[in-house]
């Protein structure tokens, strides 16, 4: 989504962010879990056989 900054004049300028698209099928590769480190932290990405995906700490 493109995110829009005011200038100091006033007109509207326009940042492209970049944001990368991982397939779920890819990051699952057949699992139904996923452990994700960020910073000192781990994560558990589950996908749930209703087909939902639940983050737990």
């Amino acid at each position: 989504m493109p995110e829009e900054h005011k200038q100091e004049s006033g007109v509207k300028n326009t940042i492209e962010m970049q944001t990368m698209v991982i397939r779920s099928e890819d990051l699952f590769k057949g699992s139904r879990q996923v452990l994700i480190s960020h910073g000192s932290e781990t994560y558990r990405l589950l996908h749930t056989k209703n087909g939902k995906l639940i983050l737990q700490k």
